[in-house]
């Protein structure tokens, strides 16, 4: 659901026919809810509303590329290609495999953007802020992650949370809470086409969290052979 304007609650679905729809469920009959179709040429497996007024779609597909979408006018302000993880990969210095999701991130209103999460087969990851048509890489995240990531999460209200917080999961059954804390990255690349503007071999690494984590270790009670 678009999380503004609740006098026209909008939905976005999405399948692996490739196309993107945009629902007004304040209608009473479907035809009159179908306000757009945006053909996205390939499997979708993540959508999400970006934009000041939650006016924009991304859609990732199962091909790991990602489009951006003006979803009222189903015009494509973006197509980031397949070859997207090539152009990570230098911006991030890691060998990114996939691409996790986007999140748009409105900690206030002189402080939103959208971000990409992309990761590598060891469990390493990167988040990269996408503005239109180029990307930039804010934060690499390793040593926390021994397989592939399947999930993240942001703080619904990240002003609560000093350092600012970063959740994600992965295959090798790890929930990791990392402190994204740090200075940012110069790397950008900003199209399909062009190689990046700038590497740095110095990028900003955020680290796991030492709150907590790892095996629990409780004592065991007398006269008991199990600590549960």
């Amino acid at each position: 659901f678009q999380p503004s304007s609740p006098s026209k609650p909008l939905l976005a679905s999405a399948s692996i026919d490739g196309l993107a729809c945009i629902h007004d469920t304040s209608q009473s009959t479907e035809d009159a809810a179908l306000k757009s179709v945006l053909n996205v040429n390939g499997p979708i497996r993540d959508i999400g509303f970006f934009g000041p007024q939650y006016e924009g779609l991304f859609c990732v597909t199962t091909s790991e590329s990602l489009s951006l979408w003006h979803h009222e006018s189903a015009q494509r302000i973006h197509d980031f290609g397949y070859d997207i993880r090539s152009h990570l990969s230098s911006l991030s210095n890691m060998d990114i495999h996939y691409l996790l999701g986007c999140q748009w991130q409105n900690d206030s209103p002189t402080k939103q953007q959208l971000n990409l999460i992309a990761g590598t087969a060891n469990g390493e990851a990167a988040v990269f802020r996408v503005d239109g048509t180029s990307v930039h890489c804010m934060r690499k995240m390793s040593g926390g992650h021994k397989a592939p990531l399947r999930s993240f999460a942001w703080p619904s209200l990240p002003s609560l949370f000093s350092p600012p917080l970063f959740f994600t999961g992965g295959e090798d059954a790890r929930l990791i809470e990392w402190n994204l804390n740090a200075a940012t990255t110069n790397n950008t690349f900003r199209q399909r086409n062009t190689s990046a503007t700038s590497r740095s071999t110095s990028s900003s690494t955020a680290t796991p969290s030492k709150k907590g984590g790892g095996v629990a270790r409780r004592k065991m009670r007398a006269g008991s052979t199990t600590p549960y």
